[in-house]
């Protein structure tokens, strides 16, 4: 719904209540409703800008052809165009959490700040997002993953609930796509690595660690798309943390190494 066509609707409702102060609730609770249900709220939120635009097109060249970008400051960069084009905020900061990693916490206090919030059920006197950007060969590994939910919970536990990892090959455990036209990859139904992390810390703090991979930051030239993201992918933890999963992690029983076994045959020695 365009903005013209919700304050039409708006100002008929207001017509109604003036016209006849005694106009049924129902009535007013549907038009008020019609006007919150077609409301483009993601679109009002996220735009991107020439910046993000530009710099996702030289991440696809990047790609392709290993121009002379730095990855990890691509990436890195690529974060920082995406959130600061969320609207309502009011500081994006930078702390460094490891080697020369530049990561970030945004913030805000504006009604749509608020309102993103809400939309994300996360509760709005918490509303800082912690942001990594990692450009690596391979998936996020889980000890990687953890390190985030780590810093969410410990650094940042009276102001965060939801970690945003960027990491253009995903994470272990999580469903890869078939092809890169698939939009939604296959529902695994076997928790492991990062995935089981994902879950298990979701399910343990009630906070949020989702990642964003190759397919999602094309998608980010389009009005609406980060908040709708993170929406989708919030949807998925939760909604794993309701299903009967299982874990699965390949657990071999095998005899000590001999460095340590060394030690059990002395103590099995002493004990007689």
């Amino acid at each position: 719904m365009m903005l013209s066509e919700a304050k039409e609707l708006f100002f008929e409702a207001c017509s109604v209540i003036l016209a006849d102060p005694n106009a049924g609730e129902g009535q007013l609770t549907e038009m008020f409703s019609q006007i919150y249900d077609n409301w483009d709220w993601a679109s009002d939120i996220f735009e991107p800008d020439e910046d993000l635009i530009h710099r996702i097109s030289d991440y696809n060249e990047w790609r392709k052809n290993g121009s002379g970008e730095d990855p990890g400051q691509l990436m890195e960069e690529l974060a920082y165009l995406a959130f600061r084009r969320l609207q309502g905020h009011n500081r994006i900061r930078s702390y460094q959490s490891f080697s020369s990693q530049h990561d970030l916490i945004i913030s805000g206090t504006d009604p749509k700040w608020g309102l993103l919030m809400r939309k994300l059920r996360l509760p709005p006197d918490k509303g800082t997002i912690v942001v990594e950007a990692k450009n690596l060969k391979g998936r996020l590994t889980d000890d990687q993953f953890s390190r985030l939910c780590s810093t969410i919970e410990n650094k940042f536990d009276g102001q965060c609930h939801l970690g945003v990892v960027f990491s253009r090959m995903g994470a272990t455990g999580f469903p890869k796509r078939s092809s890169d036209a698939e939009t939604k990859p296959k529902r695994t139904r076997s928790l492991r690595d990062a995935l089981a992390t994902q879950v298990i810390f979701h399910a343990k703090t009630g906070k949020y660690v989702v990642v964003l991979d190759d397919y999602d930051i094309q998608l980010l030239t389009q009005p609406g798309a980060l908040p709708r993201i993170l929406e989708a992918k919030i949807g998925d933890v939760e909604e794993a943390c309701g299903l009967p999963l299982d874990f699965n992690e390949d657990w071999v029983e095998i005899d000590l190494p001999p460095h340590l076994s060394k030690y059990d045959y002395e103590e099995s020695k002493t004990s007689r």
